[in-house]
């Protein structure tokens, strides 16, 4: 299913911002939507390069079924006829390609809503369908050869407070994201905002997320220059 399939943002080419942004929102238009363009313009005021938004709702994502096929397929590949690691629902989603994205982005940004303590069904059900990378590593294959990459997080709960809003959200994001060796930047949380125009009337809030985008920028940078 390659058509429509997200663009790799974060592309070799020169004029292309070095991170990929993914939001994960169901709704259009809402708070969301909001933050990754404050982020988008936030890290352009350092970078110079604004990326796009890559908006997940677009795309079809099917729920893992727990066949183990793709560790079936890792484990004999010419057995298998099917691609992306012999998953037999990625000819029928844009699980794939979506994955591509996640895995070949040089640094990342995930945005996402809070849905009852937890993270929106589509962007859980894209993290379940990982379960591929989850075999490698278990069986010792070194399949990300770049080394350990950063993905920021901004999270939006509706709740005014709560101690343990984005617990559940943020272990989900470690040990699934740790499967594509990449490692948790610290995250932007953010409380009461409820109507899908909150964040657009919030200033302080705005403030934030473009100061996170601007520190996420300096970051890429210093670990370009590491890189050099």
């Amino acid at each position: 299913m390659e058509e429509n399939a997200p663009t790799l943002l974060a592309s070799s080419s020169a004029s292309s911002p070095p991170i990929g942004v993914l939001t994960c929102s169901p709704r259009s238009g809402g708070n969301s939507d909001t933050a990754a363009r404050l982020f988008a313009q936030g890290y352009a005021a350092i970078a110079g390069r604004e990326p796009q938004p890559v908006m997940l709702r677009e795309y079809t994502v099917l729920p893992c079924s727990g066949c183990d096929a793709c560790r079936r397929a890792i484990c004999a590949p010419s057995e298998s006829d099917l691609p992306w690691f012999g998953c037999p629902l990625a000819a029928k989603d844009h699980s794939a390609p979506l994955l591509s994205f996640l895995t070949e982005a040089p640094s990342l940004c995930l945005v996402s809503p809070i849905y009852f303590y937890h993270l929106p069904a589509q962007l859980k059900a894209l993290l379940d369908r990982s379960q591929p990378f989850w075999h490698l590593a278990d069986m010792g294959i070194d399949y990300f050869r770049a080394g350990e990459r950063t993905c920021h997080i901004i999270l939006i709960g509706a709740r005014p407070k709560g101690k343990h809003l984005f617990e559940g959200s943020l272990l989900t994001l470690k040990y699934a994201l740790a499967t594509l060796r990449i490692k948790l930047a610290k995250p932007l949380l953010l409380y009461c905002l409820d109507q899908s125009s909150a964040l657009a009337n919030d200033n302080r809030a705005k403030e934030q997320v473009l100061q996170y985008g601007r520190q996420a920028a300096e970051m890429c940078e210093a670990q370009d220059s590491l890189k050099k």
